[in-house]
């Protein structure tokens, strides 16, 4: 019989070498709107969704590569980033730590229980199961 592999928190951390132990951090859209802004990003007339096009280049670069690793959808709209999605941004912005393992392991188990579900994080996946396989 194969070996059982187990995803949680504390593997993702230690996999991913993240030093990130803290409580969950949530921003407030308030505080949101505020590293928006202070990015130069106009936040007026932006309310639903915010567009990779509102940043100056350096931000647009950092925003497209979090969407292309972090994205739910299984074509990225590459021009479109979530407000999840700017949590992690507002934590580099801001200088804050950010519990990033508990993001990732939000979202698998989010897809677990969605109707379309797809394999998240491939990679990233085949890094926890060569760890676990060589204990």
């Amino acid at each position: 019989m194969g070996k059982a592999i187990i995803l949680n928190e504390d593997i993702i951390r230690e996999v991913l070498r993240l030093n990130d132990d803290n409580n969950d951090l949530n921003f407030t859209c308030q505080e949101l709107h505020n590293t928006l802004t202070q990015m130069g990003y106009p936040v007026e007339g932006h309310e639903k969704a915010i567009t990779k096009s509102g940043f100056i280049k350096p931000w647009q670069f950092l925003v497209t590569q979090l969407g292309i690793r972090f994205s739910k959808k299984k074509i990225v709209n590459f021009n479109e980033i979530s407000y999840k999605l700017m949590e992690p941004v507002n934590a580099v912005v801001q200088e804050v730590p950010y519990n990033l393992s508990h993001y990732l392991m939000s979202d698998f188990v989010s897809n677990l229980w969605s109707n379309g579900s797809f394999l998240f994080y491939p990679c990233f996946l085949m890094r926890v199961i060569t760890h676990q396989l060589d204990f």
